[in-house]
């Protein structure tokens, strides 16, 4: 998988997934809307074998590259406790 930083601001920030259907960005999204930084979080799904999600996030004061870094530990951490829950 690889990103395209579509938009690299500060406070905005639109990354595409290539290579990546739709399901990252959507644990993604669920994980940043419990954060009370993030002013605004979706992914946009375009045209399925043409267009690769798109995650836009916009936060109210903190980086929000750090802030997708944090969702994303965050994400890691869960889907590592659920495989470690199939290992039993």
């Amino acid at each position: 998988m690889k990103l395209n930083f579509v938009v690299d601001e500060k406070n905005h920030i639109e990354v595409q997934f290539i290579g990546e259907e739709y399901s990252i960005p959507a644990i993604l999204k669920d994980i940043l809307n419990d954060n009370k930084d993030v002013e605004f979080v979706t992914y946009v799904i375009g045209h399925p074998s043409r267009d690769p999600p798109l995650l836009v996030l916009k936060t109210k004061k903190n980086d929000a590259r750090k802030v997708l870094k944090e969702a994303l530990k965050e994400a890691i951490t869960t889907l590592e406790d659920i495989k470690s829950s199939f290992s039993k």
